[in-house]
């Protein structure tokens, strides 16, 4: 199978990249938010804290 030269594989090389930048982002914003959760609430949310941990692990390794 031959590939399309020009709009296609431009548009498929530009689609790749936006999306490896949309999870980078994702990832560093919620582990921002995860770090500020943790110094506010040190000890007594600590348990919550790690129930959404595992549940965000679960959720990124469905999605790939």
């Amino acid at each position: 199978m031959v590939l399309k030269r020009g709009n296609m594989f431009v548009s498929v090389g530009i689609y790749q990249v936006f999306k490896a930048k949309a999870i980078c982002c994702l990832f560093v914003s919620f582990m921002l938010v995860v770090t500020k959760l943790n110094f506010f609430l040190k000890d007594n949310r600590w348990e919550g804290i790690k129930e959404l941990k595992n549940k965000f692990e679960m959720l990124k390794n469905d999605s790939i």
